[in-house]
């Protein structure tokens, strides 16, 4: 292909991250050389090339007589449509665990009902109660003290100061008017002078055998006596048919991605394909730019709005010298090449 051929660019590219050396991202170990994450849903790429330029001047009117350039950088900057947790992980640094237990923070609106419930071994009681249970997503645990799997062999709370259970009434209006106290270590055995529930879970060993799963969660406000289950029906107690926000926590399976003040995003090979259009045939030729050493700004910004265009996540990547795949001769910001054979009507 003749190098004074002229070629327009309209397409988006697809970018390959590619590890620079063995590293770990998450669960997953990579070697050098091997693709770390693609991005084949792009909005909009830039590559921009800027300098310094200084100048000797003199003589009448002290125009310019001789320039030195200098400064040179290569920015290559590019709007992802989509995110997932590895990339997110790659774009601000953060320590990526996979297939861990999240702390997911939950507050449900929850109507009262009255059942037939059995605190400890006391006589079961028709008493209000807040049911939970249909609520809780799949393979979820309730953070209580009641449960437990929530116990250590000491018998100490695991999760103590985040653990707390917050049940507020609300009026027809949605503004709050009472708030219970939630005793997470069992039945109440005097009546109390603020209004207190009582925590009713049942759990088994989930998968993997160190998850709990929470099968029954209730709150009910009743008083465990010495031979009896009483239903508290005075100003302390639930009213049937009142809704109740009530505030937890559920320990679910996620991911966790955590970013901390000393660790920033790294540097890769980056390989972007595109497309550029001859105007002698108008048909579209394979071209790739590649970074050799590729520094990804750790600086993001999530927008999220309930209106106008979805949010989407910007790479801004700073190119370095350094050797190409294919040509040790010299270091370089970057190359792009253009393959002689256009692309036919059959390729994807």
């Amino acid at each position: 292909m003749a190098a004074n051929e002229k070629f327009g660019v309209r397409e988006i590219v697809d970018i390959t991250f590619k590890a620079r050396a063995d590293m770990q991202i998450g669960n997953t170990q990579f070697e050098k050389g091997e693709p770390v994450f693609i991005f084949d849903s792009a909005k909009t790429s830039t590559l921009e090339s800027t300098t310094t330029t200084v100048y000797a001047q003199g003589g009448r009117g002290n125009p310019r007589l001789i320039a030195w350039e200098g400064d040179k950088t290569v920015t290559f900057t590019f709007e992802e449509a989509l995110i997932s947790a590895q990339s997110f992980a790659m774009l601000s640094g953060a320590n990526l665990i996979e297939n861990s237990r999240v702390a997911m923070h939950q507050q449900k609106r929850v109507e009262v009902v009255q059942r037939e419930v059995a605190l400890g071994e006391k006589t079961a009681a028709t008493v209000a109660v807040l049911d939970l249970t249909d609520l809780i997503p799949e393979n979820g645990q309730v953070v209580s003290a009641a449960d437990p799997n929530m116990v250590d062999e000491a018998g100490n709370f695991l999760y103590e100061g985040r653990g707390n259970i917050y049940v507020m009434e609300l009026d027809a209006d949605g503004q709050i008017t009472r708030r219970f106290k939630v005793n997470q270590k069992g039945a109440l055995t005097t009546q109390p002078t603020v209004p207190t529930l009582s925590v009713v879970a049942t759990s088994k060993a989930g998968e993997p055998a160190e998850m709990g799963v929470t099968e029954k969660f209730q709150l009910v406000s009743a008083i465990a006596g010495d031979t009896d289950t009483e239903a508290i029906t005075e100003a302390n107690g639930l009213d049937a048919g009142k809704i109740y926000m009530v505030d937890y926590y559920v320990l679910q399976p996620g991911s966790s991605m955590t970013v901390t003040a000393g660790k920033f995003a790294g540097t890769y090979l980056i390989e972007a394909n595109t497309l550029f259009r001859r105007q002698t045939d108008n048909r579209d030729y394979p071209a790739q730019f590649t970074i050799p050493n590729g520094k990804i700004s750790s600086a993001f910004t999530f927008t999220m709005a309930p209106t106008g265009d979805p949010s989407t996540f910007p790479f801004t990547v700073d190119a370095f010298p350094d050797y190409l795949p294919f040509n040790r001769k010299c270091k370089a910001l970057f190359a792009l090449e253009i393959a002689d054979a256009p692309v036919e009507a059959t390729d994807c």
